[in-house]
């Protein structure tokens, strides 16, 4: 077969010219194979010199056609017309030109003697449209060029040609039969190419290869130094090697043998094919460089380098091994792109990191070296490493991996059978048909297509792959899926959708008896539906064969897509501490759960609180969990349902999860089995996008939701215990009650300090432990009559102080601070009108400035306020008035009293006041006491305990001594009690030997 191009000839006129030379067994076909040409095939085993002349008046006409002058257009014959400056040589079949150029058009015919050899001794430029030896084949003429070689668009050459050390250009849409070769010379392609020989370079230190886009190389290509460069859309038969260069191939290339080379790197556009089934090719193969292979790319063979790493995409096809000696192996799908495939082992055998996403492998891994790292990545076999091992979603030793080979062939089937049954599975699964394998069907997504894989089956479970013979009529049958209601097969009414399938000779995943639903696409949310299969009379699926209805053996559910959470309450942003829309900690707000689509999708969303986290109170710039965690409520959501009253029982924001509110039951059907995603690493249990093949079981929020900014419902303020003493009987006379909020009730002295204990509370009472750092405010503290009142605590004039003066925000740690008061009243012993016995309750309100939040311990029913009350009275000391003798000590008796509203009671419950020798004060001394304006040295005494025992004390006043007589007066000034001031007592010494005494009289 020879077939030359003609120049832009239109088929009509091409058809014409096919008409009227017919002679000399000379037939042209036109066709139109290649764009912008039309090519005419012609046959002749060995054309006659009549024939010849037809070829030759044939070209010229062609010229005419294409409207060039038909003078610049000219025939060659070797022997014969040679082109100016070539001439015959005295060997047979040897001519030799200069620089040889040939016209647009130009015709060469090589006549006996055969083969020719031109020697060029410079460039040998062929213009466009041109033929070259059309008539014969490529051994019948070498061309020896010592100059650069070109040859023109829309040409047709049947030759050999050799540049020696010059480059080689080949022009668009042109067709050569027959190799080109250099040595360091440069050989570039235009687009659309058509070659049947070899490309070779065989220079030490250049000759690169560059090949244009939608070329097809029927031979192989060769360099020893150069690199070799693919445009997209490039077809070699044969193989890619070079010895020392990189490969680039470029994308949708297909390579029919191996891609080898000795130094350099190797990269692969997407979407390429290297090898064939067919010929069991299709290696890649480096020995000093790295491999990369884009996404969607297809191997038949091994891929192995000696030193560089190998970089894959997503949805590689290997049909063999992967081995590295010198270099790590990446290899990144994506559930989107699809899934990549080795069909055999993994080898990393020496240093090197492995890391896979979206791989099966159908062999053994062997990581030596390297970090070895698997993401959503399952190993049919064995894996040996001795680094770090990282499994995310991914398993090995797993018997279920399985998937179509790289290069796989489909049997021939030479008749058609009858199916005994019929099933329904994803597609693509149970590859090679296994009988025994569960023959699954995947959780889907609402409005989200899908498609299914039908199978003929024989009457025990394997394929029948005969069902459709080779070249065989379709067959058909309709798809109906049903939501499972236990029913017979035949019985199920009314489908959800239904669809025709249609079995073809074709194979289908992989292998006939197989076949590819249409795409499915459902529109509601199903639990658990069945796919029921009936066989059609015709491609109408009007009717039906007598063949039962088969039902699936599995079912599957079909679920909404993520829910999203979303309130009507205004929210503040997160995680400002002063963001001015806020929440009472416990008081409602409002949440609902939807999903788009709806889908009449009403599950109920169960909150799992391990999800759950709070912002760190000390931080407020970003978002960081370390917060106490509070109680969320409700524990259960009804998706797509009206908004529900939700509250929290902590302050600050709360940060509810990915899938902390989710249905793990509704996909029950395919949870149970395996059909969809379980695990909640990296949360795949919600995947919403495949994840080999599967969707995640759970429906649930998919996105973090911030709710808050929460703030304390209100405060409580508490008597710290001890702080206050009990009130005694007298001052709880005639039905008084002293107020209490917290260990007892009590009674403190007026300008005596006491401890206070606030607290941050939800409405619920319970503290709210997150109340400190940012989310703290300063606190101060007032009197008032009465819990919740707004008329303030009496006497007028009185003032409560606390230290520290406001309580700060920094004091409250897990929600509480404390601080120390004093009430004090405008006057005090000993002025005579002294404030009777008074109750004060103390409230806790944030300071009013831009950051408070007007949280109070007062609310809104007065009763209910949580504010700790107080009886507070008028204190003083009471020191007794004595005598005795000089040579005696002196007993003073001290005792502390409070103001009843009438008089000055002892005060019998005080078990707390001290009294020290040292705040007695010694004055007015008189006669022997006396030294100049000053008492000389007394000395007075105090028990071991400085307490005071039920108010009182006694203290003792050494005896001055002999001679030592008079009197001096005592009070107390004291130090640790400054809130009472003191009575003054006079004692006599040496009135009396002994006193006091009235009346004494012995008896005997």
């Amino acid at each position: 077969m020879l077939s030359y191009a003609a120049p832009r000839l239109p088929v009509d006129a091409a058809a014409n010219l096919a008409k009227k030379h017919t002679a000399n067994n000379v037939k042209y076909a036109p066709t139109q194979e290649y764009p912008m040409n039309t090519r005419c095939r012609a046959q002749s085993a060995q054309p006659s010199p009549a024939a010849r002349a037809s070829l030759a008046a044939l070209a010229t006409l062609l010229l005419t056609l294409t409207a060039m002058p038909a003078q610049a257009a000219i025939i060659y014959t070797f022997p014969g017309k040679l082109p100016a400056g070539c001439s015959e040589s005295m060997t047979s079949g040897h001519y030799h030109c200069g620089a040889l150029t040939l016209g647009a058009g130009d015709t060469i015919i090589i006549a006996d003697p055969r083969p020719a050899t031109v020697t060029v001794g410079g460039a040998l430029t062929i213009g466009a449209n041109a033929l070259i030896n059309v008539n014969g084949s490529a051994s019948s003429l070498n061309f020896q060029v010592a100059g650069t070689f070109d040859l023109g668009d829309y040409s047709t050459m049947h030759a050999h040609v050799n540049t020696g050390e010059s480059a080689a250009g080949i022009g668009g849409y042109t067709k050569i039969v027959g190799n080109i070769n250099t040595g360091n010379g440069v050989v570039t392609t235009l687009t659309s190419v058509e070659m049947s020989g070899d490309i070779i370079t065989t220079g030490t230190t250049t000759g690169t290869v560059n090949i244009g886009a939608d070329n097809i190389i029927k031979g192989n290509v060769h360099t020893i130094a150069g690199v070799v460069t693919t445009a997209a859309r490039v077809q070699v038969n044969g193989y890619i090697e070079t010895n020392a260069g990189a490969i680039n191939l470029g994308a949708n290339n297909k390579v029919g043998d191996s891609l080898i080379t000795q130094a350099g790197v190797v990269t692969i556009g997407e979407n390429a094919v290297v090898g064939d089934a067919a010929n069991g090719r299709g290696n890649i193969s480096t020995h000093g460089g790295g491999i990369t292979v884009g996404d969607s790319s297809r191997l038949c063979g091994s891929l192995s380098t000696a030193a560089g790493v190998i970089t894959m995409g997503a949805n590689i096809k290997i049909g063999a091994n992967i081995f590295t000696s010198g270099g790590g192996i990446t290899i990144t799908g994506t559930q989107t792109t699809g899934v990549s495939t080795i069909g055999g082992n993994l080898n990393a055998s020496a240093a090197g990191a492995v890391t896979l996403t979206d791989v099966l492998i159908g062999g053994n891994v062997n990581v030596a070296v390297g970090a070895f790292t698997l993401t959503d990545t399952h190993v049919r076999g064995n894996a040996t490493y001795n680094a770090a091992y990282t499994p995310v979603n991914s398993t090995i030793n797993d018997g279920t991996v399985s998937f179509t080979p790289a290069c796989s062939a489909a049997p021939v089937i030479a008749a058609s059978s009858a199916a005994a049954a019929f099933n329904a599975l994803e597609t693509g699964t149970n590859i090679p048909w296994s009988s025994t394998e569960r023959k699954a069907l995947y959780t889907k997504l609402i409005d989200t297509p899908f498609t299914l894989d039908i199978v003929a089956l024989k009457i025990d479970g394997t394929l029948e792959i005969a069902y459709i013979a080779n070249g065989g009529a379709s067959k058909y049958v309709k798809l109906e899926l049903f939501d499972d209601v236990g029913a017979a097969c035949s019985a199920y009414a009314n489908p959800v959708t239904a669809q025709t399938a249609t079995f073809t000779s074709a194979s289908s995943s992989g292998a006939p008896g197989r076949a590819l639903s249409g795409a499915f696409t459902v529109t509601d949310a199903h639990r658990s539906l069945l796919v029921r299969i009936r066989e059609c009379a015709d491609s109408t699926c009007t009717s039906f064969t007598s063949m039962a209805s088969t039902c699936s053996s599995d079912r599957f559910s079909v679920r909404p897509p993520a829910l999203t959470l979303s309130t009507t309450t205004k929210m503040g942003t997160a995680p400002s501490a002063t963001a001015p829309d806020t929440i009472r900690a416990g008081t409602d707000f409002t949440l609902l759960a939807k999903t788009s689509p709806t889908g009449n999708y009403g599950g109920v969303l169960t909150l799992d609180a391990t999800r759950l986290t709070a912002q760190l109170p000390s931080e407020g710039v970003t978002t960081q969990s370390g917060g106490a965690i509070g109680v969320l409520t409700p524990s259960t959501l009804t998706a797509n349902a009206n908004a529900v009253m939700a509250s929290y029982s902590e302050v600050g924001y709360l940060y509810i999860g990915i899938g902390a509110y989710r249905d793990d039951s509704f996909t029950a059907v395919d949870s149970d089995v395996g059909d969809c995603i379980t695990s909640t690493a990296s949360n795949a249990n919600l995947a919403d996008t495949l994840n080999f093949g599967k969707y995640g079981c759970s429906i649930g929020n998919k996105a973090i939701s911030s709710l808050g900014r929460f703030v304390p419902n209100h405060f409580s303020t508490v008597i710290a215990t001890g702080a206050a003493m009990p009130c005694p009987a007298a001052l709880l006379a005639g039905g008084r009650v002293c107020p209490a909020l917290g260990p007892a009730a009590g009674f403190v002295y007026s300008g005596q300090p006491f401890a206070v204990t606030i607290t941050a509370l939800n409405a619920n009472g319970t503290p709210t432990t997150n109340y400190s750092g940012l989310l703290a405010r300063d606190v101060t503290l007032q009197a008032w009559s009465a819990p919740g009142s707004s008329v303030a605590a009496s006497p007028a004039g009185s003032v409560l102080s606390h230290s520290p003066e406001p309580v700060s925000a920094a004091r409250f740690v897990l929600g509480v601070a404390s601080a120390n008061l004093a009430y004090t009243f405008p006057t005090r012993y000993p002025a005579t009108a002294l404030a009777a016995p008074t109750d004060i309750y103390l409230r806790a309100r944030e300071n009013t400035n831009v950051a408070a939040d007007g949280v109070t311990s007062a609310r809104a029913v007065a009763a209910t306020s949580l504010e700790a009350g107080v009886t507070v009275t008028s204190g003083r000391f009471q020191l007794a008035n004595n005598y005795g003798s000089e040579l005696n000590a002196a007993p003073v008796m001290a005792r502390v009293q409070y103001w009843d509203g009438i008089r000055f009671v002892n005060s019998t419950t005080d078990q707390k006041t001290t009294i020290s020798a040292l705040d007695v004060i010694r004055s007015n001394c008189k006669k022997n006491l006396q030294t100049g304006n000053s008492c000389i040295p007394l000395t007075l005494n105090t028990p071991a305990s400085p307490l005071v025992v039920d108010g009182a004390l006694r203290l003792t006043l050494t005896a001055p001594g002999q001679g030592k007589t008079g009197s001096v007066d005592l009070n107390i000034n004291s130090s640790t009690s400054p809130w009472l001031p003191s009575t003054a007592a006079r004692i006599g010494v040496g009135v009396y030997k002994a006193g006091p005494v009235i009346y004494l009289r012995e008896n005997y």
